[in-house]
């Protein structure tokens, strides 16, 4: 039973930080429509990660993108787009960065980054059970993974200036598609 009970806490804590970072909807479907040339279908919020809003977005002409909020005193995602190309540049399975905007409004800069969607679930926080996985499999995950890390770390270029290099969700499709 603790566990359903911190799951609900961390679930509520969750919520709480995701509503801190709340941006106006009429600018997200501004953002959106920018990015894609189309409007908002269907759009679903994920509360998964604790830094940032994050929306799973269908357009009407049915793009699936990835919209991510941030609320902070300096513009945010921009490290992090230079990071992602560095990663491309590697062959690591990365999304493409639609569009990048910054938005100040009376209670705070907005960072917005549209990002295409990619297929697969991420392995942490995903909804892949990994306790239910048998050993080879689990064994060949850790493998494909670290043949995606071997990658990232073959760049040439350091992590960024302060050397904090932006952590990205590979899902089991991306890391198979690798090996």
């Amino acid at each position: 039973m603790k566990i359903d009970k911190d799951k609900t806490e961390y679930e509520r804590y969750l919520q709480e930080a995701h509503n801190r970072v709340a941006l106006p909807v009429e600018i997200l479907e501004e953002v959106v429509g920018e990015a894609t040339g189309s409007v908002t279908e269907v759009k679903e919020k994920i509360l998964k990660g604790e830094a940032n809003q994050v929306f799973d977005i269908t357009t009407k002409d049915r793009q699936q993108i990835i919209a991510r909020v941030a609320k902070s005193e300096e513009p945010q995602f921009l490290q992090e787009q230079w990071a992602i190309e560095q990663c491309r540049r590697v062959g690591v399975p990365v999304p493409e960065i639609m569009l990048i905007r910054h938005f100040t409004l009376d209670s705070g800069l907005y960072s917005v980054c549209i990002q295409k969607k990619l297929e697969g679930d991420t392995l942490e926080r995903g909804d892949i059970d990994m306790n239910s996985l048998g050993e080879s499999e689990l064994k060949g995950l850790m493998f494909q993974a670290g043949e995606v890390l071997s990658k990232i770390h073959s760049s040439e270029e350091p992590c960024g200036r302060d050397h904090r290099a932006s952590k990205t969700s590979l899902s089991l499709d991306q890391i198979t598609s690798v090996v």
